[in-house]
């Protein structure tokens, strides 16, 4: 099966608006802002539990092996080539399974108690030897891992709940920061990805609107708003493009035609980690 994404991970099909979205004043000790080009970024896409998937970056190709297994080869640019592979002992033990989902009927070629995908790779990092995969469980919680190319050794990075999956991964030029878009799934029409940046020096989640309830607007006005392509500017700005529309177009298979430029600042104070960022917009 090849790596082509799902519904929940497809790019929306409606409106289309670009957005830029401002991390401004960080943390006292974040890093200047740098290259982002040695990030490798794998192709987007879904491998459901039992199957072999491909997955390829510039250089680099990944591919799963059920049920929990992955291989990686990285040709580099002398064309030295180095081969590494994660099994799912290696990752296992740090995923909380809420129940034993793998004892439902449905959970087919499911492991390590509720797990219901291969590792999913996301990005690979040149600068500090890392890469980084997801693994969903069938109850909606996925964990995000880096695996380490230079000792062999995985560790987990972050959990979220998303029925959706995890889509683009990317870090910041100083790697303070993890941006990636966690997807929403509930039909066709209302199949969105949303902006998450969790903090990796002080291990928490950033606040942003809607970010509470990300299906108020679905339920409330039948407007749906979905992510994509984020990408860092500098050290506390990020650019991704934003996706409006509403229920009744999509279901019409209507699409609007203006498009608009909106611009979001969220002011990030030294807080406390575990405390709410205070957002403001402009």
């Amino acid at each position: 099966m090849s790596s082509s994404g799902r519904a929940h991970l497809r790019e929306p099909r409606c409106g289309r608006i670009a957005t830029i979205i401002f991390l401004a004043a960080l943390a006292p000790g974040a890093h200047a802002a740098g290259p982002t080009d040695d990030q490798l970024f794998f192709s987007p896409g879904w491998c459901p539990s039992g199957e072999t998937c491909d997955f390829k970056a510039e250089g680099v190709s990944a591919r799963t092996k059920p049920p929990g297994g992955l291989d990686l080869t990285w040709t580099q640019s002398d064309g030295r080539t180095q081969s590494w592979e994660i099994r799912a002992k290696d990752f296992a033990s740090a995923i909380k399974c809420s129940e034993e989902m793998c004892s439902l009927p449905s959970a087919k070629g499911c492991y390590a108690g509720c797990v219901a995908t291969p590792p999913i790779p996301k990005i690979l990092d040149r600068r500090t030897g890392r890469l980084y995969f997801t693994v969903l469980g069938f109850d909606g919680e996925v964990t995000l891992f880096a695996f380490d190319l230079a000792n062999a050794k995985t560790s987990p990075v972050l959990e979220d709940r998303s029925f959706g999956g995890i889509g683009e991964v990317s870090l910041s030029p100083g790697r303070r920061y993890l941006a990636y878009l966690r997807g929403h799934h509930g039909s066709y029409c209302e199949d969105f990805l949303r902006l998450r940046v969790y903090d990796l020096n002080e291990r928490r989640h950033l606040s942003f609107p809607g970010d509470a309830d990300p299906w108020k607007r679905v339920h409330e006005a039948g407007i749906v708003d979905s992510y994509s392509d984020p990408r860092w500017l500098s050290e506390n700005e990020i650019e991704l493009r934003h996706s409006e529309w509403t229920i009744e177009a999509c279901v019409g298979d209507k699409h609007p035609d203006e498009d608009r430029v909106t611009i979001v600042r969220l002011e990030i104070p030294p807080v406390p980690a575990g405390t709410a960022a205070t957002p403001s917009r402009r």
